[in-house]
């Protein structure tokens, strides 16, 4: 049986254009790639360009095995429901999270913030109209490749007031929700023997149950008239007024529950 002799032998690894030097200093291309559809080399697909030009094997590694992460946004406004002329002062606060990049600018509803270039939370706060509808305010935050936007609102809507009463003055009712309800329920009582029911001119009334009797409908024992009721601001706003007068104090306390669509 022979003897086999194996031989160390220094062999230079050179690499053609697109490679490292066999200086081993810096990639002199950068290097396209070609893959399968389906496969992936690191973060790169098929198609992709590796930014390889100019750096070393350390730079590149780190290139490839790196995911780039983008900025991030969080904008909330405080109290985003609101009555009709009301408060017209709007607290936004913020957060941005910092990605691969420093923050390099932060605008909050029109107002520019100055980065630190980290991640970095605060408030803004603007002025806005108070009529009916929605108000919405915009954010970015750019690292000065990728701009990332967010955006918070406010509400502005209509009170629906409901309850036992003595006088029966609408904004003096102890139940109230926004007209972005469809339904609100109210205690009688055990002492009032009026109740009522206001809507402002964005809903209509379905019907009023009691849910403690029988789930009886009692709508037909309203009677409904029109008057002028002041919003947040002063100002008037023509609700429908649905009342009901029963003989002596409900014993005991039944709850009644008001149900509404949006006026067509």
């Amino acid at each position: 049986m022979g003897t086999h002799v194996v031989k160390k032998c220094k062999t230079k690894v050179g690499v053609t254009e697109g490679g490292e030097s066999s200086a081993g200093s810096k990639y002199t291309a950068d290097v396209p790639v070609i893959l399968e559809e389906g496969k992936s080399f690191g973060k790169y697909v098929n198609g992709d360009i590796i930014l390889a030009k100019g750096k070393d094997k350390q730079e590149l590694l780190e290139l490839m095995a790196q995911e780039t992460l983008i900025p991030a946004i969080t904008i909330t406004a405080i109290t985003n429901q609101r009555e009709v002329g009301g408060d017209n002062s709007v607290t936004i606060n913020f957060t941005v999270t910092k990605g691969s990049l420093p923050i390099t600018g932060i605008t909050i509803a029109g107002e520019v913030v100055t980065p630190t270039g980290e991640t970095q939370s605060g408030s803004v706060t603007v002025t806005t109209t108070t009529t009916y509808g929605l108000r919405t305010f915009a954010g970015s935050v750019t690292d000065g490749t990728n701009t990332i936007n967010g955006s918070t609102s406010v509400r502005y809507s209509y009170k629906i007031f409901a309850g036992a009463s003595e006088l029966g003055v609408v904004r003096n009712l102890p139940v109230s929700v926004y007209d972005t309800e469809n339904s609100i329920t109210y205690p009688t009582g055990t002492t009032y023997t009026l109740f009522v029911v206001a809507l402002p001119p964005t809903k209509t009334l379905i019907s009023i149950i009691d849910l403690t009797n029988a789930q009886n409908d009692i709508t037909n024992s309203f009677e409904s008239v029109e008057i002028q009721i002041l919003d947040a601001g002063g100002n008037p706003v023509t609700y429908t007024v649905w009342y009901t007068n029963s003989a002596i104090p409900y014993d005991p306390s039944a709850n009644h529950k008001c149900n509404f669509i949006d006026t067509p």
